[in-house]
């Protein structure tokens, strides 16, 4: 009876242990899904920021053509 008891209280024991650690590896897993969703938001910021200045430079060589042109006209009167 009292080893019938301890066979009991042991396999309680080791289920309890299980769930807790059931418990951590969800609460780990939650936490990687978390980091990895900040890093994809990280990279989209960057991603559209490299977008932005690109577009920036382009317009800016866009800008200096149309005053080389102006110039010229300029000139040319």
């Amino acid at each position: 009876m009292f080893s019938e008891a301890l066979k009991i209280a042991d396999k309680n024991t080791v289920k309890y242990m299980m769930e807790e650690l059931q418990d951590k590896l969800n609460e780990s897993e939650e936490e990687r899904k978390q980091a990895e969703n900040k890093q994809r938001q990280a990279e989209n910021k960057q991603k559209q920021a490299e977008e932005e200045l690109l577009q920036s430079r382009k317009n800016e060589r866009k800008l200096e053509e149309e005053i080389i042109k102006l110039r010229a006209q300029l000139e040319k009167k």
